[in-house]
């Protein structure tokens, strides 16, 4: 009846029909050899048909429909469409042949049923049971791509010979799903419970409403197909080509009641739910997405990321369609990795040459001489390797676009404020005049993760050696000390290490920096044998200060002038005064 763009059918209000209660035969008209011809409607609908996507059904060409006519011996007409019209809403059906009237009312009642079912039979004209049977909805249907299968696309059409027109009501409900597993060929969907059955042989009860015979209504409310013999509680649906990745299918199920529900791909269960539900008609129920389950693979991946422990390799996956994936591996633009097969570098899989694999590209892999393979972005990756066609891809599930990263300062020279200048190369990452740290701790972006990055640090005056940081995904710490410039003193003659004592100071003046002191300056440390030194702070290089060595009990140097060299001094008691 329809080709499947969406799942929609329209219950009819087109018609009306006089009283349908039967105790004896009705009085009839047959007429012989007469082209009886219906107009078919999909276009009227109520609040209970489907929509989805906003498409609706349409008639196709080859449609059938059986319409029954009050004959008590066999009633079931088999009606062939002539013409589609209204795009596909509307088609007439028409049958040439014996056609039995029902003249007991004025408008005879006319009852059709889709698909065209050769063994069904409408008792609505006799006996008072508003029946449809010998149906039997299928337990084994076959894909279509977008759609379903249209032999269990049962739905009840009403109409009257006055108007000669039959509006379609649906009869069942869909499963909904999406295949995620390429080569899959059936699905089968297993209810549980009691009387769970969603296929076998069926029936269509027509519950009358006594209060509208004779009316402008139709006299029948909430058609039911149900199974009554041999049940099934299972129904497959088979595509011989392979199911295509993606696209959505759909199974049409009896209406029932059930306690459980299970799917399983080419035999293997993929999903269950314990949870009990109601299949209604005119409903869709979605499955979701598809996928077999994994099987463990030969193959696994190794890189730089977990120390190119070949005898620990990430485990791959095989989901049947000839590709092994891992999945969810954390890379970086700086890692490297290659496929192994087993836990040896016997078989390993890599490009020819070191390559970047950008996404959505299939890429040629080597097994003689094979180099390394990197990813483009920082982020969580499933990687394939297909063995047969040799060929690798990547895909990035989680890309790290927002990732930071820091790097940790310890700050033993305790400079505050302290600002860090980084370069990549000749590029400067931070501002001009450097980047405040705060906490100690600074943070760049993740797109630096595996460079080596030159940096310094400033504070006020003061301004640290360059230096090389490598940048891994786990950070970076740095470790700021202050630089010192020795200046060592010492006393040659045994006259001086007579009289001088233990102690040394150095007093500095007009240099303008923090080595400044008051007299008699900072005390010296001891090294021994007559020499003391003092670390002077790395900011006076290059300068010129005044100086003044003394014991602190009036032994002294004269007023002493030098050029602080960065590599230090040492000085001689020569250069020493005696009180």
């Amino acid at each position: 009846m329809k080709k499947i763009y969406s799942f929609l059918f329209a219950a009819t209000a087109l018609f009306a029909a006089s009283s349908c209660q039967k105790e004896v035969a009705p009085e009839v008209e047959t007429p012989n050899g007469e082209k009886i011809t219906f107009t078919a409607s999909v276009e009227v609908e109520t609040k209970t048909a489907l929509h989805e996507n906003g498409k609706s059904t349409t008639w196709v060409a080859d449609d059938q429909i059986s319409v029954f006519d009050a004959n008590k011996a066999g009633n079931n007409r088999c009606f062939e469409i002539d013409e589609i019209t209204n795009e596909g809403k509307t088609a007439t059906f028409s049958y040439e042949g014996e056609f039995v009237k029902d003249n007991t009312q004025p408008d005879p009642t006319v009852v059709a049923l889709y698909p065209y079912q050769a063994n069904a039979y409408c008792d609505f004209f006799y006996y008072d049971r508003n029946y449809i049977t010998g149906l039997n909805f299928p337990a084994e249907q076959t894909a279509v791509a977008g759609g379903f299968d249209s032999k269990a696309a049962f739905a009840l059409g009403l109409g009257t010979m006055g108007t000669m027109e039959l509006g379609f009501q649906n009869l069942y409900s869909l499963l909904k799903f999406t295949v995620a597993t390429a080569g899959v060929k059936d699905v089968l969907v297993t209810f549980g419970g009691d009387n769970a059955f969603v296929a076998g042989d069926a029936k269509i009860q027509m519950t009358l409403n006594a209060d509208k015979i004779g009316g402008s209504e139709p006299v029948f409310e909430s058609p039911v197909l149900s199974i009554v013999e041999n049940g099934s509680n299972t129904v497959k649906l088979s595509c011989k080509e392979g199911f295509v990745v993606g696209t959505t299918y759909y199974i049409a199920v009896a209406p029932a009641s059930y306690t459980s529900l299970s799917v399983s791909l080419d035999g293997t269960e993929v999903k269950t739910s314990s949870k009990a539900n109601t299949l209604s008609a005119n409903k869709i129920y979605n499955l979701g997405e598809l996928k077999a389950k994994p099987t463990t693979s030969v193959y696994g991946l190794v890189g730089s990321f977990q120390g190119w422990d070949v005898a620990k390799p990430v485990a791959m996956l095989e989901y049947g369609d000839g590709w092994a994936v891992a999945e969810n591996v954390e890379l970086y633009k700086s890692d490297e990795f290659k496929f192994v097969k087993g836990n040896s570098w016997d078989v390993s899989y890599g490009t020819s040459s070191v390559a970047v694999i950008e996404e959505g590209k299939e890429t040629t892999v080597v097994t003689s001489n094979s180099q390394n393979m990197k990813v483009s972005k920082n982020g969580k990756y499933n990687l394939y390797l297909n063995p047969n066609a040799k060929k690798v891809k990547v895909e990035c599930v989680e890309e790290y676009t927002d990732l930071k990263v820091k790097i940790t300062i310890n700050n033993k020279a305790n400079w505050n404020p302290l600002y860090i200048h980084l370069k990549d190369g000749n590029t400067l990452i931070t501002p001009a005049e450097g980047a405040l740290v705060t906490n100690n701790v600074y943070e760049i972006s993740g797109d630096y993760i595996g460079k080596d990055l030159t940096y310094h640090f400033t504070s006020n005056n003061k301004t640290s050696d360059s230096a090389n940081v490598t940048i891994t995904k786990n950070g970076a710490t740095i470790t700021l000390e202050e630089t010192f410039i020795k200046f060592t003193f010492m006393l040659e003659t045994a006259n001086a290490k007579k009289w001088w004592g233990d102690n040394s100071y150095m007093y500095i003046w007009e240099s303008g920096t923090s080595a400044d002191n008051l007299w008699p300056g900072t005390k010296m440390i001891s090294a021994g044998n007559y020499t003391w030194y003092i670390n002077l702070p790395s900011e006076l290089a290059g300068k010129k200060i005044k100086y003044i060595i003394n014991n602190g009990k009036g032994w002294q140097s004269p007023d002493q002038t030098i050029t602080i060299s960065k590599d230090g001094h040492t000085v001689y008691e020569t250069k020493i005064g005696i009180k």
